[in-house]
Parts: C-alpha cells; structure tokens; sequence
C-alpha cells in the first residue's frame, strides 16, 4: 500500500496544554507522519488527500496519552481480591495465586492489562513483571511480548534475583545480559522504551542483593525503582527507614532510581532524595484502597522532587483509569491539607502526563503534544456544561473513561489495531546457567 504524506491528519480538536509552551487550550490540526511522530501543530489545513485518515474532531479536546509511571500490568485478573488488607496481606494473597502460572498465562495477563490501560487512555507505562522461575527467563520475554503484542509503548522491570549461594552476583549480571541481548532487536519497534531493575535488595537480611542491584544498575545504564515505605504498618516503617543508608551505601541515590509509593519517609529523606535528582510514582488509587495512608505531595514539591502519577496494578487499584486516580490523589491531599488551594488540577494531569514522562526520564518522546514527540493522544468529547470553564480543570473534575471517544498511539487509533494471535511458550526456551 502506497502511503500519502501524513498518516492521520487530526482536525479542528480543542489541544489541552501541558507543555509550558503552550500557555492556553486552543483549537488546532495535528500532522502526524508514518513514523509515528507530531510534525506540525497549529491553524494549517492539510488537504484530504496528503493524508491516510482524516478525523474530524470538531466539538471535541485532545490531550496527550496518560503514562502509568508504575503498573503491574500481569494483575489484570486480580481485581477486588483481598479487599481489606493492608499491602503485606494482600501481597501474600495475591502473589500465592500467582506463583503457579506459568509464561504462558503471564503473556495473557500482560496483553490484557495493557489493552485495559490503553483502552482509558493510557499509553505508556513502567511495567513491573513477575516471574516466579526468573532463572529460566520465560516469563520475562512472554511479559515483554504481551506488552508488545498489546501495542502499548512501556519500561519493562524485572527483578534480578536474591543473591545467595545459589544465584550468585555474576549469574544475576549473565541473566541481564541475555535479556538485554534479546530486547535489542524491539528497540527499532519504538514501543520498548527500556529495562529496568525492579528493585528489591532492601527488603533482604543482608545488603549483597542491594549492591548487584546497583552494579547491574551501572554496568547497563539502567533504571532502577523500588517499591519503599508503603506499608502503614509502624515496623515496616522503622525497618524501611532503616535500609535509607544500605540506598546510600550502594550508591543508588542518584537519577536512575525511582522511589514507588514513598509513602512514609522522613522530611530528610525526601530532601536528599531531591537533591540526589531521585524520582518518584505516586499510586493515589492504590495507597487508598490499601490503607496505606496519603503522600503528602505539596511537601514533596516544595524540595522539587520529580513525580509521576501510576495507576499500580488491577489488584491494588482495582481499575487502570488515570481519571480515577488524578481525583483519587487531589481530593486526599486537598482533604489532608483541608484547603483546596493547596493543589490544583493542572498538578495531577502533569503528573499522569509530562511529569511521567520525566520521572521515567522518556520526556523527549511523549508526555506531551509537541512536534517531535510520538503522537500518542486521547480524544474526549468533552463533559456537558452550561458554561464552559477551564478545560483542564473539567477534563481532571468531572472527565471519565466514558468520555474517551478514540486513543492513538503514534497517530494509530488503537479500536483499529487487530488481534495478535497469541503466542505459547514454545517462543521462550528456557536459558541455561
């Protein structure tokens, strides 16, 4: 097939800025080209014919495609389990279930999750994979396949293993190795947007798991994010806080880590993990579900600690609707503070857009509705009001998934992607070490 100049040419829509350089909503065309990328924004009309498709989006608002910095895209079964438990129960609910499957049910479980996130407008996300035999790999690479077969762009996370007499430093550096190797060839596809290190070393007796995650870390140029001070609970908190010098020790403060939940810190921490240039997601739906108490993000602001909004998994949020969680976390903190000034609409859709985006440090290529960018993009047709306010502020109060009329991953609306057939664990041999 012969393709034309654009490969959607998106007309007369109302843009909702989150750039700083676009001071207000206005209406525009976007030219989207067949990479997948924003190759012009303003008043300019193409003409039919240079484009593939042409939607008209007249009445309606586009704003860019909410990022998760922080799912678990494998729980898309799990919702409603264990539902007045705090995470250390819950956990233990959850993850005995899981410990049976096998890659071929992490594969279905993936491309669920992610088609659930994409179908409410999420189109990037930080993906925590499970893999009860990590030794073998399998899971892994039907993780990443999923997320891959689903057409969701994402970060995917895998935990290196407990260093021990059985797993040793250098199996755990060879594992990463292989997988790294394997993901090389996704990396031309543009959906693949990196590996991480799902950190877990502070939660072991001694600090070696910590230290391989760190030299992992560096030897590889990858992030890191760790799931620290969630648990309500006063001896987790005290156990946690304690770790704070084992981060320090293995020199994990520093822009490659990304704090998950950092629920629970003291007012010190969060300024060294500010100054260290330290990232963070912030779960409101999931920290509200498990009582795992409210962050108090106007503080963390202050020191300038980068945040990005997640919707956590279907087994902790219950639903992946990024609508949900901007009310989600701007009523707890306004309600905490008692003062409705204390945080404003515009905070929480950065946060779910371009503030992801950098926390996950992939703000060059989405986040926002720039030239350049991938043209991920999330058309409403925009809540019914007598008088029309600020759309930003009507888009986080009052907008849901039911408003959501089409989503584009690089100008591809996703209603039209076809059915992958799925795969078996035929496609993953089990690696040796």
């Amino acid at each position: 097939m012969e393709h034309r100049k654009y490969r959607l040419v998106l007309r007369n829509a109302l843009l909702i800025p989150i750039d700083s350089s676009q001071e207000s909503s206005f209406t525009a065309n976007i030219h989207v080209s067949h990479s997948g990328h924003i190759v012009y924004i303003g008043p300019e009309v193409a003409h039919d014919g240079d484009a593939d498709a042409v939607v008209d989006a007249t009445g309606n608002w586009v704003l860019p495609g909410f990022i998760s910095a922080h799912s678990h895209l494998w729980q898309s079964a799990f919702p409603g389990r264990a539902c007045d438990e705090s995470v250390n129960r819950w956990a233990d609910d959850i993850y005995k279930h899981a410990a049976g499957l096998g890659a071929d049910d992490f594969y279905e479980l993936v491309r669920r999750g992610a088609q659930s996130h994409l179908e409410k407008g999420i189109t990037t996300v930080f993906n925590f994979t499970y893999s009860p035999n990590f030794k073998d790999g399998k899971s892994d690479r039907a993780q990443f396949s999923g997320s891959i077969d689903a057409g969701i762009r994402f970060i995917h996370a895998f935990n290196i293993g407990a260093i021990n007499k059985t797993w040793s430093v250098d199996q755990a550096v060879a594992r990463t190795q292989k997988f790294l190797d394997w993901t090389a060839p996704y990396e031309e596809t543009s959906q693949y947007l990196g590996t991480a290190v799902a950190n877990h070393g502070v939660t072991y007796d001694d600090n070696k798991s910590i230290q391989a995650e760190a030299e992992i870390m560096g030897r590889f140029n990858l992030q890191g994010h760790l799931h620290y001070l969630e648990s309500p609970l006063p001896d987790d908190i005290r156990f946690e806080r304690s770790r704070w010098q084992w981060l320090k020790d293995a020199g994990l403060l520093n822009p490659r880590l990304i704090l998950g939940h950092f629920v629970h810190p003291t007012a010190e921490m969060v300024s060294e993990a500010a100054m260290a240039g330290v990232r963070m997601s912030w779960n409101p739906l999931s920290n509200g579900r498990l009582g795992s108490g409210i962050v108090d993000t106007p503080a963390y602001l202050q020191k300038n600690l980068s945040i990005g909004l997640g919707v956590d998994g279907e087994a902790s949020s219950d639903r992946c609707d990024p609508f949900e969680n901007m009310r989600a976390g701007l009523y707890s903190v306004r309600g905490m503070y008692r003062n409705p000034k204390v945080l404003a609409p515009y905070d929480v859709l950065y946060m779910h857009t371009l503030g992801a985006a950098r926390a996950l440090g992939v703000e060059n290529r989405v986040g926002s509705l720039t030239v350049g960018k991938f043209a991920d993009m999330v058309l409403i047709e925009p809540p019914r009001s007598i008088r029309p306010g600020d759309p930003v502020s009507t888009v986080v109060l009052s907008a849901g998934i039911e408003n959501v009329k089409e989503v584009f991953v690089g100008g591809v609306p996703i209603s039209s992607k076809c059915c992958v057939p799925g795969r078996t664990s035929s496609e993953w041999s089990a690696w040796k070490f």
